[in-house]
Protein backbone atom coordinates (compact mmCIF):
# COMPACT_ATOMS: atom_id res chain seq x y z
CA UNK A 1 0.00 0.00 0.00
CA UNK A 2 1.33 3.39 -0.83
CA UNK A 3 1.84 5.85 2.10
CA UNK A 4 0.49 9.27 2.15
CA UNK A 5 3.44 11.02 0.96
CA UNK A 6 3.88 8.75 -2.56
CA UNK A 7 0.47 9.04 -3.18
CA UNK A 8 0.66 12.91 -2.92
CA UNK A 9 4.15 12.50 -4.94
CA UNK A 10 2.00 10.42 -7.80
CA UNK A 11 -0.73 13.38 -7.94
CA UNK A 12 1.60 16.25 -8.70
CA UNK A 13 3.35 13.33 -11.08
CA UNK A 14 6.70 13.69 -8.75
CA UNK A 15 9.25 11.08 -8.09
CA UNK A 16 10.90 10.62 -4.38
CA UNK A 17 13.10 13.03 -3.06
CA UNK A 18 11.72 15.79 -5.12
CA UNK A 19 13.02 19.47 -3.09
CA UNK A 20 10.45 22.22 -2.80
CA UNK A 21 11.26 24.01 -5.58
CA UNK A 22 10.11 21.09 -7.79
CA UNK A 23 6.97 20.55 -5.61
CA UNK A 24 5.70 24.05 -6.04
CA UNK A 25 6.63 23.88 -10.25
CA UNK A 26 4.66 20.58 -10.18
CA UNK A 27 1.62 22.84 -7.95
CA UNK A 28 1.56 25.45 -10.33
CA UNK A 29 1.81 23.53 -13.33
CA UNK A 30 -1.28 20.72 -12.55
CA UNK A 31 -3.38 23.51 -10.46
CA UNK A 32 -3.41 25.64 -13.70
CA UNK A 33 -4.61 22.97 -15.91
CA UNK A 34 -7.52 21.86 -12.72
CA UNK A 35 -8.13 25.28 -11.61
CA UNK A 36 -12.66 25.54 -11.50
CA UNK A 37 -11.59 28.85 -13.25
CA UNK A 38 -10.46 27.76 -16.40
CA UNK A 39 -12.25 23.73 -16.03
CA UNK A 40 -15.41 23.73 -15.20
CA UNK A 41 -15.86 20.20 -14.99
CA UNK A 42 -16.71 18.13 -11.37
CA UNK A 43 -13.61 15.87 -12.10
CA UNK A 44 -11.63 19.21 -12.20
CA UNK A 45 -12.68 20.52 -9.12
CA UNK A 46 -12.41 17.33 -7.39
CA UNK A 47 -8.91 16.62 -8.79
CA UNK A 48 -7.85 20.66 -7.81
CA UNK A 49 -8.82 19.97 -4.54
CA UNK A 50 -6.47 17.06 -4.26
CA UNK A 51 -3.80 18.90 -6.13
CA UNK A 52 -4.03 21.46 -3.53
CA UNK A 53 -4.16 18.48 -0.50
CA UNK A 54 -1.02 16.96 -1.82
CA UNK A 55 0.95 20.73 -2.07
CA UNK A 56 0.07 21.29 1.48
CA UNK A 57 0.92 17.90 2.59
CA UNK A 58 4.29 18.08 0.64
CA UNK A 59 5.67 21.25 1.87
CA UNK A 60 4.35 22.26 5.25
CA UNK A 61 5.49 19.23 7.92
CA UNK A 62 3.07 20.13 10.28
CA UNK A 63 0.49 19.73 7.92
CA UNK A 64 1.16 15.86 8.11
CA UNK A 65 1.24 15.71 11.94
CA UNK A 66 -2.10 17.56 11.95
CA UNK A 67 -3.63 15.89 8.74
CA UNK A 68 -2.54 11.94 10.01
CA UNK A 69 -4.53 13.22 14.00
CA UNK A 70 -7.93 14.49 11.55
CA UNK A 71 -7.67 11.14 9.52
CA UNK A 72 -8.16 9.08 12.54
CA UNK A 73 -10.58 10.68 14.14
CA UNK A 74 -12.27 10.72 10.51
CA UNK A 75 -12.05 6.79 10.53
CA UNK A 76 -13.71 6.45 13.30
CA UNK A 77 -16.61 8.34 12.43
CA UNK A 78 -17.24 6.59 9.23
CA UNK A 79 -16.97 3.21 10.91
CA UNK A 80 -19.66 4.28 12.90
CA UNK A 81 -21.52 5.33 10.66
CA UNK A 82 -21.51 2.13 8.72
CA UNK A 83 -22.44 0.31 11.61
CA UNK A 84 -25.46 2.84 12.26
CA UNK A 85 -26.22 2.29 8.47
CA UNK A 86 -26.20 -1.31 8.47
CA UNK A 87 -28.31 -1.53 11.74
CA UNK A 88 -30.94 0.32 9.89
CA UNK A 89 -30.95 -1.40 6.99
CA UNK A 90 -31.29 -4.72 9.29
CA UNK A 91 -33.49 -3.38 11.11
CA UNK A 92 -36.15 -2.47 7.85
CA UNK A 93 -35.76 -6.40 6.53
CA UNK A 94 -37.05 -7.49 9.79
CA UNK A 95 -39.35 -4.86 9.72
CA UNK A 96 -41.10 -5.71 6.09
CA UNK A 97 -40.46 -9.46 6.57
CA UNK A 98 -42.97 -9.48 10.09
CA UNK A 99 -45.81 -8.02 8.10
Amino acid sequence: MFSLRRKYLNILELKEGANDKEIKKAYRKKALLFHPDRNSSLSAQKEFILINEAYEYLINPNFQKINSTKTKSIRKVRYKERVDFLFFIITISYCDSTL
